[in-house]
């Protein structure tokens, strides 16, 4: 997903591999944010954090920041359409597991919806529904950047959202 999305850097290993397949001219270069921008389309990938305020003055230790994990997964098209529910965008989820999903076109909903989770992670609302979101994710990034430099020097984050980053090598495949 990352990788579609133009955020492959975003996941070490699988962005290594897929820098060292281009290189040999096996696949294409990835993906970037900027060349989907060109074609309008803009993303910010970015995962829920939390942290507990210190007793003290002192600074956070590492285990002091969790990473929120939530198996339910939304996503929220236009402002217009939105699906929730447990599924995964992959083929485990559609084939084989036992998954749900409700997709609706409720637009009332579905505004509501995303000005909710909004609110909850970065607490605001966002534009008005239909509303231009390019001010809105230029905010979020440089929030996920404010509290990733938080996060480092050990002060308390200011919303939830951190850059999203996994530097793990991925599991095998299940298929």
């Amino acid at each position: 997903m990352a990788k579609t999305l133009g955020h492959s850097h975003t996941m070490v290993y699988e962005h290594a591999e897929t820098v060292e397949k281009a290189r040999k001219r096996l696949q294409a270069e990835p993906l970037t944010p900027e060349k989907l921008a060109k074609f309008g389309i803009n993303v910010v990938m970015g995962s829920l954090w939390t942290c507990a305020k210190p007793p003290s003055s002192r600074r956070l230790r590492p285990d002091e920041y969790e990473e929120i994990y939530i198996h339910a997964k939304v996503a929220i098209v236009d402002d217009a359409a939105f699906t929730i529910g447990s599924a995964n965008l992959n083929l485990r989820s559609m084939a084989l597991d036992s998954e749900l999903n409700v997709l609706s076109e409720a637009k009332d909903v579905a505004y509501g919806l995303r000005c909710d989770l909004f609110r909850q992670c970065i607490g605001s609302t966002g534009p008005q529904q239909f509303g231009d979101m390019a001010l809105t994710l230029k905010k979020w990034t440089e929030s996920m950047k404010s509290n990733l430099k938080l996060k480092r020097s050990g002060g308390v984050i200011e919303t939830q959202l951190l850059p999203f980053h996994v530097n793990r090598k991925p599991g095998a495949p299940v298929i």
